[in-house]
């Protein structure tokens, strides 16, 4: 028979129960001993969340440098196209796209690299999943990680058409 406790349980009402129904079984608590294994768990969610979140801060540097450094290198290109009548947000939408082209490229590239690692954590390491209770990746899930690379992309691409068009106005 296998219990999943609550928080605050009785274990010795339950090691009653289970005694009425049969008589030779054992109950052992384990809450105390696996604790600092869930701290520690806790511990690495937090981590994970502190590292994903510096990712994205890095993320949304290196587009704002590359628009940037995309700027400078054809600073004489788009004095000529200003000259000729070109707006910022006609210039902005040429940046746009190629930085959305390079995003998608290397989010989807990011994605397949993580779908690799996702197959050989579910094939490596079975037993991890009894750890946490058998829990898998759901349908929702799967729809999350299909659809994360085109929203960095999109994220991306609004990063860079803020950098690229504060970058055109203070050039003005």
């Amino acid at each position: 028979m296998n219990f999943n406790a609550a928080e605050g349980t009785d274990v010795r009402k339950i090691e009653r129960r289970v005694q009425a129904n049969v008589p030779a079984a054992h109950v052992s608590a384990q809450r105390d001993r696996v604790a600092p294994l869930l701290r520690s768990m806790r511990l690495v969610q937090w981590l994970a969340f502190g590292l994903v979140l510096l990712l994205s801060i890095a993320a949304v540097a290196a587009v704002v440098l590359a628009a940037r450094g995309a700027l400078d290198t054809h600073r004489f290109t788009i004095e000529v196209m200003h000259g000729i009548g070109a707006t910022d947000l006609q210039l902005t939408h040429l940046f746009q796209r190629k930085i959305a082209i390079d995003a998608l490229v290397g989010s989807l590239a990011g994605a397949a690299g993580g779908a690799l690692v996702l197959l050989l954590l579910a094939s490596g390491a079975s037993f991890a999943g009894d750890l946490i209770g058998g829990r898998s990746l759901s349908a929702v899930d799967f729809l999350v990680l299909i659809l994360l690379p085109f929203a960095l992309t999109v994220i991306a691409t609004w990063v860079a058409r803020l950098a690229v068009l504060a970058a055109l106005r203070e050039t003005l």
